[in-house]
């Protein structure tokens, strides 16, 4: 019983020590806004994060819906200009309904972009995983100079990707890629703009 005055009396005494010292308890409310804080420093941009699971959803979800109609067994081409990451290599390939009836397939990716000279990047070696994990040939082409015109036969890409930033990435050469794009897609072939605001 006198551990337990003395353990009281000296709380009492640093509890008002504290008060009187100006700095105040945190209340639940602060709790949860720093909670926030760190949820958002953390985690943002990953699948903990609720709003970008939102997002990855409706991208998905819509791109399923728009992806190309195409013939029983086809092999399909998909371009991406100033990939980061290939996060939506996934979403271009076909559904599961697709695969089970074979209707068609993501054959080859092909990603051009500025920064992919370097064969061994992490960037380039995060994009071939993706493009593998789908069972796409990754193929990629570095691009710098506008009047440069890709390696791609004309009329032959099925689908074309720019993705979070891609537009801002080309800057300059944003007249040029689309130029480029129109010669490379075949007729009826998707051009597929993502956009995070």
């Amino acid at each position: 019983r006198c551990f337990v005055s003395l353990a009281v009396c000296v709380l009492a005494r640093h509890t008002v020590a504290f008060m009187q010292s100006g700095i105040r308890p945190l209340s639940p409310e602060s709790f949860r806004d720093r909670g926030s804080l760190v949820k958002r420093h953390f985690f943002q941009n990953t699948w903990a994060d609720g709003e970008y699971m939102d997002r990855q959803f409706f991208v998905a979800s819509t791109l399923h819906v728009l992806l190309p109609a195409a013939k029983r067994n086809a092999q399909l081409k998909a371009i991406e200009l100033e990939p980061t990451d290939g996060r939506y290599i996934a979403f271009l390939r076909p559904g599961a309904e697709e695969v089970a009836s074979k209707r068609w397939y993501l054959d080859e990716y092909i990603a051009i972009g500025k920064t992919l000279w370097e064969a061994e990047s992490d960037d380039v070696k995060k994009l071939k995983k993706e493009a593998n994990a789908q069972g796409a040939k990754p193929r990629f082409q570095g691009w710098m100079n506008p009047s440069d015109r890709w390696q791609i036969d004309k009329s032959s890409v099925d689908m074309a990707l720019l993705a979070d930033g891609a537009i801002q990435r080309l800057g300059s050469r944003q007249e040029a890629a689309l130029a480029e794009l129109k010669r490379v897609l075949k007729p009826g072939g998707r051009l597929y703009a993502i956009a995070s605001d």
